[in-house]
């Protein structure tokens, strides 16, 4: 036997006993369902046949009533717009801030009448009496709020008092309310009311309403060009990422002055990731009455549901206002392969004798699995949709059992407990089922009782759900339960359950690995350059090709002894080097490998930049004089300084020794030959004199540390001749050495010295 109970969000409407539902059989729920059902597809299809012929005014919510001392009375709803708006296809959804739900709504009828002229503006309102129209009452928060909702089911105005919250179903679905700002305490007095006195301004006024009359201070939009959302395609794919859907604001008539509204992104398991948006802001500019942006799906490799993306529209500037139409959506269809899980649906109780209770489900997985950001949905089998809230999953799977070598992990989810005081639905001869979604929007298991649904909404929609095959029939105990035992077995246990444990025969997935015969190749690396502009570029790394794996495995990429991904690594043109390996691993079971390949390395270009000195001659040797820095060796030059003249092919180092006034000789002769008074003439290397020489009188001869000067033949000195250090000056045997000059130094003779030297 079954009694679902809707649960509410504060005991002030328990206590003024406004919302209840009584018990019933689950059969007659069903029944409800149908006719609701039916009812509201009629009442959708009227509207849309008559809103064909609508002009929209501007519609906005005026004044509201939901509180005072007491028991609650006079709970109202006003709506305002421009006199002689047809409010027909206009309706109010009231919603629970508690979960987000709606629990009831009612239609606009009737034309607004010209009541009062407010800025040029003839306006006009009308009230409707909310427990009247729906049987419910207000509900007095904290918060509840309601929808006003145009007869294309675009929201107008997403309203709440006392806080705000997101609608998790309705026209509003996703979006998150405007607090009013402004609330009626219990202790107000009978007649109160909020009015609307601007945008964004309320004003409470105990015991004074103005219902069927303009507000004592009457708000109404200051612009009379509205402005509507609208996009190119309402769907996209990740399987063509490059195609443009174009998000566009058109207004009502030409602007006056650049005007601009915002874009907000919302829904569930929208990420930044799943799209890219050209701008946040639509501008429409000056004399024109269309702005736009740039929408695209990205294809994120990530396994994910159909995801709904809602675009709203919001925050005009001061020449334009919204339009009814303010909210578009975008469904994303997923491109990638459904992953294989290693968590799944364990164990459940949904029904037994007498009232349900001790209603659960059990997800099972690899122990040491993250459930964070996992979720379990619950699907009407009715309607297909989804019911109450999504039980959130959380913690890291224990080891609770091992069943072939591996590790199992159990946790449990007490149902009403976590999806906003549902229980499950019972069955009774019609399907029910629930969803296992992974942080992604993924779909693991789509699982029913009492036969398959259809989702028709959540992240399952489109899907059909798998029917376990077995049910309980409301005759078992509170302790039943229905254990998992195969990949498609389902076993009834009237009266006992394993909930917390594993199951008396514990199911675990063993997925197929491929068998791997050796490691797989490596990359493909070509390596970046310096080019003639001293600019690092080029450089790639190849993924091997072929099917360096076999099927049922991915290749996986190591860099530097990181982390293995599937991600082929991207070279680094400068540095650091990049230490890369691969690897097969298995998709169903990641701890299983190939062995890894050997180590391939990059190696960046460099530019490096080094001193450069001009070889006129072609000796390879450089004027130290002449110089650039280049990363290049730049065409006539070389990377020494050691040619003392550039313009002489022999002069460098070697062979040269002796130098005069900074220009460099092969030999004595040659530099005393030239020499004049005041001059020096320096010996830098090893040197023998080969012929009679004189120095010059003013001349020296300095023989540097180092250098050694042998005298062979004749030489005299009317100069100086001076030894540096270990530079050393020898008469050699042949040699005969005369002369006037000073001689600063140690002679040493072997040969002639003349007489006065």
């Amino acid at each position: 036997m079954n009694y679902k109970i809707l649960d509410t969000n504060n005991c002030n409407i328990c206590n003024k006993s406004y919302i209840f539902m009584h018990k019933l059989r689950h059969t007659t729920m069903r029944q409800h369902l149908r006719h609701t059902i039916l009812f509201n597809f009629v009442l959708a299809a009227l509207i849309v046949i008559s809103s064909q012929n609508l002009t929209f005014g501007q519609v906005f919510v005026n004044e509201i009533h939901y509180d005072n001392t007491g028991a609650d009375i006079g709970e109202r709803i006003e709506v305002a717009g421009l006199a002689g708006t047809n409010l027909a296809g206009y309706s109010i959804y009231m919603y629970n801030g508690g979960d987000g739900t709606t629990y009831a709504n009612f239609p606009l009828v009737g034309t607004l009448t010209n009541q009062c002229t407010v800025s040029g503006n003839n306006v006009g309102t009308a009230v409707f009496d909310v427990l009247a129209l729906t049987g419910f009452s207000f509900q007095n928060g904290p918060p509840d709020g309601f929808a006003l909702v145009d007869p294309m089911m675009n929201v107008v105005e997403f309203l709440s008092y006392e806080g705000s919250f997101t609608a998790i179903d309705g026209p509003a679905n996703g979006s998150n309310s405007v607090d009013i700002g402004t609330s009626e305490p219990s202790t107000a007095l009978v007649n109160s009311s909020i009015q609307r006195t601007a945008a964004a301004t309320w004003v409470f006024n105990d015991g004074l309403n103005t219902f069927n009359a303009c507000n004592t201070t009457q708000y109404f939009p200051t612009s009379s060009i509205a402005v509507n959302l609208s996009v190119s395609s309402p769907t996209g794919s990740e399987a063509t990422p490059g195609s443009t859907i174009t998000v566009t604001a058109t207004a009502s008539a030409a602007v006056t002055g650049n005007q601009t509204v915002t874009l907000a992104v919302s829904g569930a398991f929208i990420t930044g990731g799943d799209y890219t948006l050209s701008n946040t802001t639509i501008t429409i500019p000056n004399g024109g009455t269309v702005g736009t942006v740039n929408f695209n799906v990205v294809n994120d490799a990530v396994y994910e549901g159909l995801e709904v993306l809602t675009l709203t529209m919001g925050s005009p500037s001061g020449g334009i206002v919204l339009g009814p139409n303010t909210i578009r959506t975008i469904s994303i269809t997923d491109n990638e392969t459904e992953p294989a899980y290693e968590v799944w649906s364990n164990e459940i109780h949904y029904d037994n004798t007498g009232i349900d209770a001790n209603e659960k489900i059990e997800i099972a997985g690899a122990s040491g699995t993250n459930l964070a950001g996992w979720a379990i949905y619950y699907y009407d089998g009715s309607n297909g949709l989804p019911y109450g809230n999504p039980s959130p999953l959380s913690g890291t799977l224990p080891i609770t059992c091992t069943v072939s070598g591996e590790n199992v992990g159990v946790v449990v989810i007490d149902v009403p407990a976590t999806n906003g005081g549902f229980a499950f639905q019972g069955g009774g001869g019609s399907p029910d089922g629930w969803a296992l979604v992974d942080p992604n929007g993924g779909v693991v298991d789509f699982y029913s009782y009492e036969g398959v649904i259809t989702a028709l909404g959540g992240p399952a929609n489109g899907k059909l759900s798998v029917d376990i095959g077995v049910q309980e029939d409301g005759t078992g105990t509170v302790d039943g339960s229905i254990q998992r035992t195969g990949e498609t077995t389902w076993v009834v246990g009237a009266s006992a359950n394993t909930f917390g444990a594993c199951n008396s025969t514990q199911f675990f997935p063993i997925p197929p690995c491929p068998m791997f015969s050796g490691a797989p190749a490596n990359v493909s690396i070509t390596n970046s350059s310096c080019d003639p502009m001293c600019v690092v570029n080029g450089g790639s790394i190849t993924a091997p090709g072929g099917s360096p794996c076999p099927a049922m495995s991915t290749l996986q990429y190591q860099v530097n002894g990181g982390s293995w991904t599937s991600v082929l690594p991207t070279y680094n043109q400068t540095g650091p080097v990049q230490n890369i390996k691969t690897r097969c691993s298995c998709d169903n079971d990641p701890m299983v490998v190939s062995t890894e390949s050997g180590t391939l390395s990059t190696a960046p270009g460099t530019c490096t930049f080094t001193t450069w000195y001009q070889d006129m001659d072609g000796d390879t040797y450089g004027n130290p004089a002449v110089s650039q820095s280049n990363c290049n060796q730049p065409m006539g030059y070389v990377g020494n300084a050691n040619d003392c003249n550039d313009n002489v092919f022999a002069l460098n180092i070697p062979p040269y020794v002796v130098t005069l006034n900074g220009v460099c000789y092969a030999s004595i002769e040659a530099a005393l030959a030239v020499a004049m008074s005041g001059n020096t003439i320096e010996v830098v290397g090893n040197i023998s004199s080969i012929g009679v020489n004189v120095i010059p009188v003013g001349v020296t001869v300095q023989v540097n540390a180092g250098a050694t000067w042998s005298n062979s033949m004749m030489l005299t000195n009317n100069g100086t001749i001076t030894e540096i250090g270990s530079g050393n000056f020898i008469n050699a045997v042949m040699g005969v050495y005369k002369g006037t000059g000073l001689f600063n130094g140690t002679l040493n003779n072997s040969g002639i010295v003349a007489t006065g030297n």
